[in-house]
């Protein structure tokens, strides 16, 4: 099925308003300068975005072994750029401040869809340092 730019733009805008929690990704990039073991130095920028984070958890297990997963789903608008080493920061949760912010790394490849784009995370923690 495709959609015309008009209709488009309005399941975007439609699927953004309904995203009910807010955050900021931690893009990481090159500063260019290079350590003492050879290796590029990082810094990173945070970018304020609408979500929609769905949390629940996932597990693969082996015999006895179980390993966890991913903690959750994160929807973000269609125009939102992510690399594999990215981290979200969630800052609002149904319009209020939760208690700490949640910190969640990528797990996997962002699907892309007609209105937005869904990405696995894993939990990294409740501080605000990544």
């Amino acid at each position: 099925m495709t959609f015309d730019e008009r209709t488009l733009t309005w399941m975007r805008a439609a699927q953004t308003t309904h995203m009910q929690d807010e955050c900021y990704l931690v893009r990481f990039v090159e500063t260019g300068a290079i350590d003492a073991w050879g290796q590029p130095i990082m810094t990173n920028t945070e970018t304020y975005s609408q979500c929609g984070l769905k949390l629940r958890r996932s597990w693969s297990g082996m015999g006895d072994a179980q390993v966890e997963m991913i903690d959750g789903e994160l929807r973000l608008p269609s125009n939102t750029e992510l690399s594999q080493i990215d981290h979200v920061r969630v800052i609002r949760r149904y319009g209020e401040d939760p208690a700490q912010e949640l910190t969640f790394e990528l797990a996997g490849e962002p699907k892309a869809g007609p209105t937005g784009i869904l990405v696995d995370v894993r939990y990294r923690g409740r501080t605000g340092a990544v």
